[in-house]
């Protein structure tokens, strides 16, 4: 199970956040935070993943080599 602190935060293509709380995009029907972007002037009709923020991918990077310590 992925600790709070390594919670995924999802970017879209047009670098605004998406997905769950503190998102910029506005809530679809079927999904929260995947509607058009929130931020003015940006012009996003949909949230499109394009990845995760440089932080979360850091943070499980450091669980990863700490994981593979505790096994050798």
């Amino acid at each position: 199970m992925t600790s709070p602190l390594l919670r995924p935060r999802s970017v879209c293509k047009c670098g605004h956040l998406g997905d769950g709380p503190g998102s910029e995009h506005t809530d679809e029907r079927f999904t929260a935070g995947h509607g058009e972007c929130k931020v003015s002037n940006c012009g996003c009709l949909q949230f499109t993943w394009a990845g995760f923020t440089t932080d979360f991918i850091s943070r499980m990077n450091k669980q990863q080599e700490q994981d593979r310590g505790k096994e050798e």
